[in-house]
């Protein structure tokens, strides 16, 4: 094949792609328009992709934090650590929710929990948050103390648990429990008093 044949050959191809080009503004407008949609669709995938990650490195972290608070305040072995949050621990539901929380001599933010044991509603099995049950900063305390040598004895949620438990089998009106579930909105038995009405209000 000649230059001159290869040449005509190439311009032919370029006439070809031209001619595959939108013509109207409208058409290379749609065009572009189309463009920036398939834009906006791979970073919304890629934006959930990355919630999605962080959502699974914070569930990670509150079972790590629920097994800890678990062993250092109720002593709960860690032979297999909790897989969800909140988790059933010989027939009791526990627990952990964050707060944030920032030092005084510190304007970081950081993240702590706190353990809970949950309570199934009776109509719904929704779990309903009860006592508070021990603080990650307490732990971090501890460990603190026992890294510099020195003798800890932390304080544990056994009784705190024991005592709530017998009022409820004592049919005790439960303070932390609520009047109706949040879930389904059905009144629950034992639920907390209604609150008494201050002097002079109707």
């Amino acid at each position: 094949m000649s230059w001159w044949t290869a040449l005509k050959d190439n311009i032919g191809k370029l006439g070809k792609q031209e001619s595959r080009q939108p013509k109207t503004l409208k058409d290379r407008l749609e065009l572009e328009m189309e463009r920036l949609r398939q834009d906006e669709r791979k970073a919304a995938a890629e934006q959930e992709r990355q919630q999605h990650l962080l959502s699974t490195a914070d569930e990670r972290e509150d079972q790590r934090a629920l097994g800890t608070l678990l062993r250092w305040k109720l002593d709960v072995s860690d032979e297999t650590p909790p897989t969800q949050n909140p988790a059933k621990v010989d027939g009791i539901w526990f627990g952990v929710e964050r707060y944030p929380f920032t030092t005084p001599d510190s304007e970081v933010e950081e993240t702590r929990w706190k353990l809970y044991m949950y309570r199934p509603c009776e109509h719904c099995r929704h779990l309903i948050r009860t006592i508070e049950l021990g603080d990650y900063f307490e732990v971090l305390e501890a460990v603190r103390l026992e890294t510099l040598g020195e003798d800890i004895e932390l304080e544990k949620s056994t009784p705190k648990l024991a005592n709530y438990l017998h009022d409820m089998d004592s049919g005790k009106p439960d303070p932390e429990w609520p009047r109706a579930c949040p879930a389904c909105k059905k009144p629950l038995k034992n639920g907390a008093p209604p609150r008494k009405k201050a002097p002079g209000r109707k």
